[in-house]
């Protein structure tokens, strides 16, 4: 074979060009040095099929050219992919939390993210073949230097194989293997499916749990009547709160209603996702023993054997929270239920008249859980258009956020509306429970996690590295307990983490058990401060900023997210 010398370092000059501009971006954009370069050098080592083709079979060299046309342009897909969800959530695809969102997933969900990122993904789908195209086209071009055949047809056939199967081998190392997009991708609907058959098994578990009730013996440990309602925010940092200190009025109904509510300041979730942290709030486990629930009762099981009618209301249709915790309530009702068009935005709102209902029920004692969608993204959906306070605000705030770029202080304003949306359904609440005849009447609202909108970097959503997808508002109103609010300065001090909630809710419900621990009652004379924990890590207020080094060496597990 007559080779020209020139063209081969031309072309190894473009290709070594090309890996090095792959690498740099995937760095950039996130991944670790090591994922970066082994995904840059994946772009020329799967055009050894191509020019395995050119050589042995000149006639039909397209079918090479078509082959790696294909798999460029999964490649190109899988980059955007990936890039876009690193560089919007700081998370790489094989993250828990995006398995689990996408599992959580539903139609109204899919229609709401494409009605916010349309031209976004317009735009990915036009690239993806250009570009893809264009890596073809360079495969083709360098593929012309092998000019006519003239060494040995033996050695012709030897070097064509090896060309098609280096590749092969190149993915025996697990490394490599975890970059390739095709792979990458069945993994992830494996994980998918892995997610589909737990649920299945979570179901199961739960009925199972039931039988251990008798063992907890869960007794009411008061005579009167007991309306609790317990309100389950999403997605809410305090940081962004008035009523924590933050520089906007977004939570003014709060913050006059402070001195009869409990505003505990010093409160993190123990996960920064839904499906995790709200299992941990009903349940025992927490983040030291996480699957310590499936065999005990929750709290919503023991307030039923201990006397309580249950409700559980919600505008979030999650099939997890809904199929494990919520349909074993006496009453179940989802106000979630449109069909994706932009109209059929659900609303908190649509959960107070469901409210006026259960607080019209003639059981003596209550305990009613809201289940709100709060400031999910996407965060303009979250909220009508009389809540838009924040759109095109000239305050403070947005003097810092000006330093950002212009689409991460459009949302930091949505995220501020939203808030001030719980704000009036919170307050909402309070006013109902208020007029309520029921005298022994309190509201609990905690966040399921917090959420990153540019208060520590430049990005927006969940949030599993930072502390800002941990610091959540957790506030106790109570309607006559005078000798609780006497206690305020003292009790919103106490430091907490709401994985350990369900004893705190417990004892509101005035529910002892034979497994009590009242060292977990925030509001309690036996509470005692435990090291809170974020990951794995001594959790510290105002420092636990968790950004990990690209190439830190950390657990499987934890490696798995971040790769």
């Amino acid at each position: 074979m007559q080779i020209s010398t020139s063209k081969l370092l031309r072309d190894a000059a473009i290709f070594l060009s090309l890996y090095g501009l792959a690498t740099g971006i995937l760095y950039l954009c996130g991944a670790p040095t090591r994922i970066a370069a082994v995904a840059g050098l994946a772009i020329p080592v799967m055009a050894m099929p191509a020019w395995g083709f050119a050589i042995l079979f000149p006639r039909w060299a397209f079918i090479g050219y078509g082959l790696y046309f294909l798999w460029a342009m999964l490649w190109v897909a899988d980059f955007f992919s990936a890039g876009f969800v690193m560089a919007r959530y700081s998370l790489s695809l094989e993250s828990p939390v995006v398995i689990e969102a996408l599992s959580n997933t539903s139609l109204l969900d899919v229609r709401e993210y494409f009605d916010d990122s349309w031209m976004l993904i317009v735009v990915i789908l036009l690239l993806t073949p250009l570009l893809a195209w264009l890596l073809t086209a360079l495969v083709r071009i360098s593929a012309r230097s092998f000019g006519p055949v003239r060494w040995h047809r033996a050695f012709v056939m030897l070097a064509g194989l090896i060309l098609i199967v280096l590749p092969l081998a190149y993915h025996g190392n697990p490394v490599v293997a975890r970059a390739d997009p095709a792979w990458r991708w069945i993994k992830f609907y494996q994980k998918y499916q892995n997610e589909q058959n737990y649920r299945v098994l979570l179901v199961a578990s739960r009925k199972d749990a039931e039988k251990r009730l008798p063992a907890w013996s869960p007794h009411i440990a008061a005579k009167d009547p007991k309306t609790f309602v317990l309100v389950i925010g999403e997605s809410s940092n305090r940081s962004d709160w008035s009523l924590y200190g933050y520089k906007r009025k977004t939570t003014p109904k709060l913050d006059a209603l402070a001195g009869e509510t409990l505003v505990f300041r010093d409160a993190v979730s123990s996960w920064g996702s839904t499906n995790r942290e709200v299992t941990r709030i009903f349940t025992i486990a927490d983040h030291e023993n996480d699957n310590s629930w499936r065999a005990e009762p929750d709290v919503l099981g023991l307030a039923k054997a201990a006397g309580y009618k249950t409700f559980w209301l919600t505008n979030q249709n999650g099939f997890l929270i809904n199929t494990v915790f919520a349909q074993q309530a006496d009453q179940f009702t989802i106000v979630n239920n449109g069909l994706g068009q932009r109209s059929d935005t659900s609303l908190d709102e649509k959960l107070l008249p469901e409210l006026d209902k259960a607080l019209a029920d003639p059981a003596e004692r209550k305990f009613i859980v809201l289940h709100t969608i709060g400031s999910h993204q996407h965060y303009q959906l979250r909220y009508p258009e009389n809540f838009a306070v924040y759109d095109n605000a000239d305050d403070e705030v947005a003097h810092e956020m000006a330093a950002k770029w212009s689409g991460l202080a459009v949302a930091r304003n949505h995220y501020d509306d939203t808030i001030r949306y719980t704000d009036f359904i919170l307050s909402s609440v309070i006013s109902r429970l208020k007029a309520d005849k029921v005298k022994n009447s309190e509201m609990l609202f905690l966040s399921d996690h917090g959420q990153e909108v540019g208060q520590l970097t430049d990005v927006w959503g969940h949030q599993l590295f930072l502390e800002s997808g941990f610091t959540v508002p957790v506030i106790l109103w109570l309607k006559d307990n005078p000798a609780l609010l006497a206690k305020k300065s003292e009790l919103e001090q106490r430091p907490y983490q709401t994985d350990q909630i369900d004893w705190t809710i417990l004892k509101r419900l005035d529910i002892a058990t034979a497994f009590d621990r009242p060292e977990y009652d925030v509001t309690g004379e036996g509470f005692k401060p435990w090291q809170r924990m974020i990951r794995g890590r001594p959790y510290i207020p105002g420092v636990s900023h968790i950004v990990m080094p690209k190439d830190a060496t950390l657990p499987e597990d934890e490696l798995r997210e971040l790769n």
